[in-house]
């Protein structure tokens, strides 16, 4: 038991001394609106709930009865390019 213990002391600490590559990184925002908006509704699965349209649709459950997800296009209308 303490020739393993032994073993995998000594692989930590040779562990430690080596090299690490640089942390992976991207653009947390792109320069195009339009690109980084569906970059965000991709992440955060909004056409699963709003559709690919973003239009909303009717869930029904039994247990929870009907629900309706927003319209996000109709709340898009109301911004502008800046």
């Amino acid at each position: 038991m303490r020739f393993w213990a032994g073993l995998l002391l000594t692989m930590l600490l040779v562990g430690c001394g080596a090299e690490r590559p640089d942390p992976v990184s991207f653009a947390a925002r792109s320069p195009d609106p339009v690109k980084h908006g569906e970059r965000v509704a991709l992440v955060l699965g909004c056409s699963g709930c709003h559709r690919a349209d973003l239009a909303g649709q009717k869930w029904s459950e039994p247990e929870f009865g009907t629900v309706w997800t927003a319209n996000l296009t109709v709340a898009a209308a109301e911004f502008d390019d800046a």
